[in-house]
Parts: structure tokens; sequence; C-alpha cells
């Protein structure tokens, strides 16, 4: 599932009812968390994303005075739809819905608004290559010391195999840590071989 198949079902009429199309949209957002790492760059974007789409739902069913679309279904496929007690339930529940409800994880979460950007956390994709590339030059000593720093501060950017092998996981590094280890890497360069410096005879 991605957005352009969505689209073309949405242009195609293919969605019956208000939660179908709403649903794909999410899937897209689920997948990308399922198959990408906890706090990488996607994963993050895609709970970004998450959170807007929950919130347009929000307040597109506001706007367009739309019930609880499996409510609705039920409704029309029972014939009961226009009982005035069915009625009252529905204006109760959306009310609740409207209010943040107590649906911890619905789509009326209290945190949906923050759209789950902190620039505080984020570190630009350029500045990932460039420590990329720092790693690869960096002393024993450098990479000793945020190897130290990483495993007393943010623990989950370190993955250890054992016999001496470790992998530091990049994206899982908050920009405060990130600022420092950067600091440590650029003061212990091994210094690069002078290419142009003449073999004695």
């Amino acid at each position: 599932m991605d957005l352009s198949t969505v689209r073309k079902n949405l242009e195609k009429g293919r969605f019956k009812y208000f939660e179908e199309f709403f649903s794909d949209v999410q899937l897209i957002w689920s997948n990308c968390k399922n198959y990408n790492v906890s706090g990488s760059d996607i994963y993050r974007l895609a709970e970004n994303m998450e959170r807007r789409s929950k919130k347009l739902i929000r307040d597109l069913k506001e706007q367009l005075k739309i019930e609880n679309p499996s409510e609705f279904k039920n409704g029309k496929a029972g014939g009961s739809g226009d009982s005035s007690e069915d009625d009252e339930e529905r204006k109760d529940s959306k009310k609740k819905e409207v209010n943040g409800g107590s649906r911890k994880g619905g789509l009326m979460d209290e945190d949906d608004d923050d759209f789950g950007y902190d620039p505080e956390r984020y570190v630009p994709f350029d500045e990932k290559v460039e420590f990329a590339d720092l790693m690869k030059r960096a002393t024993k000593d450098g990479l000793t010391n945020i190897v130290n720093y990483l495993l007393e501060k943010q623990p989950e950017a370190v993955e250890d195999y054992g016999n001496d092998r470790l992998q530091i996981k990049v994206d899982m590094i908050e920009k405060q840590a990130f600022q420092y280890c950067k600091d440590v890497l650029n003061q212990n360069l091994k210094e690069a071989p002078n290419k142009r410096q003449k073999t004695q005879k």
C-alpha cells in the first residue's frame, strides 16, 4: 500500500465509506514503522505523518458532522439507524471523541496536536553522513570515548555483537548526544598521509 495507490482508488470511487480511506492511509504509516528501525528518520517521519493524518481525520469528522463510521454502516445495514435512541448514543459517542475521550491510542489522542516533531531531537541527514565519515577517520581513543559516552547516555544506540564488535546506530542518537560525539570525533582524527611527500632515494 502506498499513497499513489490510495489516490487512484479514491479517484476511481473505490472507497464506499469514510473509514475505508483513512484505514488505508494509516496502513501506510504503520508499514513504515513496522519495516524501519524505531528512531530512524523514516520511522519518525511516519510517526509525524500518522499524527497529522489523525488530526485531519478528527477535524474532517467535526466539519462534516460524521458519526462513528462503523456505527453508520451498521445502522444502514440493519435498518435501525433511524431510531432516536441510536441517534442519542451516537451523539454521546461523538462528544467523547471530540473531547479527547478515554481511548488511549485512538483517533483522539491529546498528544496528536504536536505532530510528533521535536526540533531538539532531530538530526539532519547530511549531518549523519558527515558523522559516518568522521567515524571512519577517527582514532581508536576517539571511538572508545564516544562508545563509552553512548553506553552511559544512550545505550539503545549501541549494538554489541560480541568479540569486540559494536555497531553505533546513528539514527538512534538524539541531537545533544550527537553533537557531543561529533565534537569528540573532530578532536580525535587520524592524520591524513601526505600523498605529495617525496620518497627518499
